[in-house]
């Protein structure tokens, strides 16, 4: 399954098919998600959050430090950087085309979260542990409300995502470090199970939809191959194509 998410079986005259492919498996995820959370919500959530917190103070200091890798502004600033620098100083088009889908798929679905977050208004753990507070507070817009989904998650996640889909071969160690990113919102008592969850399959859903998006006005959002230096002028496989038919013709035979 990771390698229809990446893409990485489609060839170019495919590429409808890959996108067809991924709208399936969205469809197909919805219920099952949707499922999950009704369940954790009234079954899992609250336990999960008061076992976490009996957890060892070292423990989650661990994972206090660890959290911090989710905090999206980092990822956007950096992916900002090197489109700008691939596009206008190393005049690389093709490969720019990467880090602006690893910039679109986090800024897009953080923005998601963010409208879901203050629309729904959750009431985040903290209010649990100190007033009993459980359930949702419609458009309350305060830190204490905001705690689904899980911005964090969906971060690590449309990153994780983003970076198996240039680069598979590190596929077990994105999925590694999205979960223990996510797995930290839970620990040190910022989110419920849940919140995370569904942060992360947001992260996830966004990021295949700006593929689908990105493929369908001409950009390559395709695996790198092993050797290739990021900043190494390299044409897409349309300009190959493109160099090829044109060395093919009679006139440049000439």
């Amino acid at each position: 399954m990771l390698r229809d998410l990446s893409g990485e079986r489609f060839s170019s005259p495919g590429k409808s098919k890959g996108m067809r492919r991924r709208l399936q498996l969205i469809a197909v995820s919805v219920p099952l998600v949707a499922g999950f959370c009704i369940f954790s919500y009234f079954c899992l959530d609250k336990p999960v959050a008061y076992y976490c917190r009996s957890l060892g103070q070292n423990i989650r200091y661990f994972f206090n430090i660890i959290t911090y890798l989710g905090d999206s502004k980092w990822y956007l600033i950096g992916s900002g950087i090197l489109f700008g620098y691939l596009r206008y100083i190393r005049k690389n088009v093709s490969w720019s085309h990467k880090p602006l889908f690893m910039f679109i798929a986090i800024a897009s679905s953080g923005l998601l979260v963010d409208l879901i977050k203050y629309t729904l208004g959750r009431y985040r753990p903290k209010l649990l542990f100190q007033d009993g507070l459980y359930g949702f507070a419609f458009l309350h817009a305060g830190y204490g409300t905001t705690s689904f989904p899980s911005g964090h998650a969906n971060t690590i996640a449309a990153l994780a995502l983003t970076l198996y889909c240039l680069f598979p071969k590190y596929g077990l160690l994105y999925l590694c470090f999205a979960v223990l990113v996510s797995a930290s919102r839970v620990i040190i008592g910022a989110h419920f199970l849940s919140d995370v969850v569904v942060g992360a399959y947001l992260g996830i859903v966004m990021t295949l939809l700006t593929r689908s998006f990105l493929e369908s006005k001409g950009m390559e959002i395709e695996p790198t191959a092993p050797g290739h230096v990021l900043c190494d002028a390299r044409p897409s496989r349309g300009e190959e194509r493109s160099d090829r038919s044109v060395q093919n013709t009679p006139g440049a035979q000439r």
